[in-house]
């Protein structure tokens, strides 16, 4: 009865209770309960994201990719601009999270390739017959002898001390290197050479990313970091061990035979 009594008494070609409710504005919640509202829809978004990116949720599962570095999808990723803002202002994209991430890993790779090398060339060169010490594969290349010493004198003088400085302070200009001193005894020399190394990756496994982002003034190459520096150190070391390695290959390759075309003749 309470109920027909209200419906006739509202006017006709009036809205409806129901209507009435449709329209009513949003009720405001207390800060707090906003909180956690806010709170559960970020919960719930991040949860549908990863259930739409299985990969990426695989990869931090497996501890591929820590919470703490987990790429962050952003409106500079999708292309859409934020509300009242430019398009990604004040949001970390995904590409800058990978890049921090493989530098990082690019940097610890090159360190451990550092640390590798020495004991295994120190294997070779002790059991490297003396007539090999002066074998070169090919015509113009280096003997083991010339690689060890070129390797002792880039770590002592040249590479160590190079990037050192640069560690230390940004914005050097290239110096060139000094001049090499003849060669000595291959055990020796490599010997001299595994000691210096572990001195130089005491302090360069100290080196924080500001120190890792300074550059030196190349002539010809322009900026060059410390990270980059690193890299190639990493990388001269793996050249120059292929090279002693090329002189054992060169004495293997005319007795393999037919399996000759297999393979590229040492150089």
């Amino acid at each position: 009865m309470l109920h027909r009594r209200r419906q006739s008494a509202e006017p006709a070609g009036r809205e409806s209770a129901g209507d009435r409710r449709c329209a009513r504005p949003r009720c405001q919640l207390h800060p707090e309960g906003a909180a956690r509202l806010d709170g559960r829809l970020w919960f719930l978004a991040l949860q549908h994201r990863r259930e739409a990116e299985p990969r990426l949720a695989g990869l931090c599962a497996r501890g591929r990719l820590p919470e703490d570095q987990e790429p962050r999808r952003g409106y500079a990723h999708s292309g859409r601009a934020p509300r009242g803002g430019q398009p990604g202002h004040g949001l970390r994209t995904r590409n800058a999270d990978t890049i921090e991430h493989v530098t990082e890993l690019s940097f610890g790779r090159a360190l451990d390739i550092l640390a590798g090398t020495p004991p295994v060339l120190s294997a070779i060169v002790s059991n490297l017959p003396r007539s090999a010490h002066d074998e070169r594969p090919s015509e113009g290349a280096w003997s083991p002898r010339e690689v060890l010493a070129h390797l002792l004198h880039s770590e002592t003088t040249v590479m160590g001390p190079r990037v050192r400085r640069a560690s230390e302070e940004n914005n050097l200009h290239f110096e060139p290197s000094p001049e090499r001193p003849p060669p000595g005894e291959p055990r020796q020399m490599s010997n001299d050479w595994a000691d210096a190394r572990a001195t130089n990756l005491l302090w360069l496994r100290q080196l924080t990313p500001e120190q890792r982002a300074h550059v030196v003034h190349h002539p010809r190459f322009g900026q060059i970091t410390v990270d980059t520096y690193v890299a190639e150190w990493a990388y001269h070391d793996l050249d120059h061990l292929r090279q002693i390695l090329a002189v054992l290959a060169a004495d293997l390759y005319p007795l393999i035979g037919p399996f000759q075309e297999l393979y590229t003749r040492p150089a």
